[in-house]
């Protein structure tokens, strides 16, 4: 597309650039929505130590949700410690409780 700036001509192109990207490829699925809640979790099974630390993460927050559903748990306040490690949760009362993953 040519344009009149200074005598010059500009021309602009347009590049879309395709990826895809496997890292999280493989995934488990445990338990049914009926049950609990099925909790599903993306991973790399070529790195078991990252994977066991999704899961342990993904069950801690299914237990969370599971609290916040039944009205056991009442969470005004919500901070990461550790990402996909601890997570530090204070309720409405000012009590604090910190989650493993």
């Amino acid at each position: 597309m040519p344009c009149d700036c200074d005598g010059q001509s500009a021309a602009i192109r347009h590049v879309h650039v395709h990826r895809q990207e496997t890292v999280n490829a493989d995934s488990i699925e445990i338990g049914t929505p009926s049950k609990g809640g099925a909790v599903k979790v993306y991973l790399n099974s070529a790195d078991p130590e990252a994977a066991v630390k999704k899961l342990d993460a993904a069950f801690a927050l299914r237990q969370y949700a599971e609290d916040l559903a039944t009205g056991k748990r009442q969470i005004a306040k919500i901070e990461i410690l550790a990402p996909g490690i601890q997570v530090k949760l204070e309720n409405r009362n000012g009590e604090t409780e910190v989650l493993q993953g």
